[in-house]
């Protein structure tokens, strides 16, 4: 059984790894967002001769994630997607390099971009209902084959498996004008490709997002900016608000921005709403804690 899972798991590794066509790769090992292993620049071959020691350090608990690098056409993901937004992508006609299912029932979906065009890769995130704070070229995404150990995944000691649901290493460059949903399947689980298109598709309405506090501060407008998009996200998935996970992000997002901790803990004391109410006694202790944990944790997603 054991053998049969290292094959499996090689297969979906050099699956992907040919998907993305990239020939150099970086590679992350981090656990608890604090014990990090690196693995720089290295081949694919390189790759196929390091699994091994990634399996040791998945099964000690540590994330696996890796990037490409280099090449005049930038692969990148969109991260968070539920099924409905894999069939709607299929739906449009994109082709994307890879799917993995990261999570039951998430996906990351990663395209061919033209170098440098993030403005693709946001219009992408925005009408599918991909994680805000994911959005960038240059990012690490899980590794097919390897286990996602996050705690709130545990079953019995066991952990989901990172899946690789499909692999198009002749998948075109994403067009600047995305096309018009053709189809909408309803229901069910995902058909990765191809998919039927003669399913009639149901707009939904976008809410507007929240406006939250009545604070005038500069720093306020700044804050809910970068919050927008995570708010956005949370109505579509119907999840509930949760002004920590905004912080935490808006934190990043500063950090990538080439903000300091310090102006970046301002921003946050002045922007983020009803902070006294939400933390009475201890909101530099909160500031403090969540800036350096935004800057802790720049890999992957959340």
């Amino acid at each position: 059984m054991r053998g049969k899972m290292i094959d499996i798991q090689t297969r979906q590794v050099r699956l992907f790894a040919e998907a993305l066509g990239a020939h150099r790769w970086d590679v992350i090992c981090i656990r608890n967002k604090r014990d990090v292993v690196k693995r720089e620049n290295i081949t694919t071959d390189g790759l196929m001769r390091l699994l091994p020691f990634l399996r040791a350090r998945n099964a000690e608990g540590y994330h696996i994630f890796i990037r490409p690098v280099g090449g005049q056409q930038i692969p990148a993901y969109l991260d968070d997607l539920d099924a409905r937004a894999i069939r709607r992508i299929a739906a449009d006609g994109l082709r994307p390099l890879a799917v993995i299912e990261t999570s039951p029932g998430r996906y990351q979906a990663w395209f061919r971009l033209e170098a440098g065009d993030r403005e693709t890769l946001r219009a992408l995130a925005e009408r599918y209902g991909a994680d805000p704070a994911a959005v960038g070229i240059g990012r690490f995404g899980r590794l097919p084959g390897f286990t996602n150990p996050k705690p709130a995944y545990e079953r019995g000691g066991m952990y989901p498996f990172a899946r690789l649901v499909a692999a198009d290493p002749n998948a075109p460059p994403v067009p600047e004008a995305i096309p018009p949903t053709q189809a909408q399947p309803a229901g069910g689980r995902a058909h990765i490709m191809p998919m039927s298109q003669n399913v009639p598709q149901t707009p939904v309405a976008e809410p507007p997002p929240p406006v939250f506090g009545t604070n005038d501060h500069p720093y306020r407008s700044i804050w809910q900016r970068l919050a927008e998009p995570l708010i956005r996200h949370d109505l579509r998935l119907g999840r509930r608000t949760d002004l920590s996970r905004y912080d935490f992000n808006v934190a990043r997002r500063l950090l990538r921005e080439g903000y300091g901790p310090a102006e970046t803990l301002e921003i946050l004391r002045h922007g983020s709403p009803d902070l006294e109410q939400r933390h009475p006694g201890r909101v530099d202790d909160y500031l403090l804690r969540t800036v350096t944990r935004a800057a802790e944790f720049p890999y992957g997603d959340d």
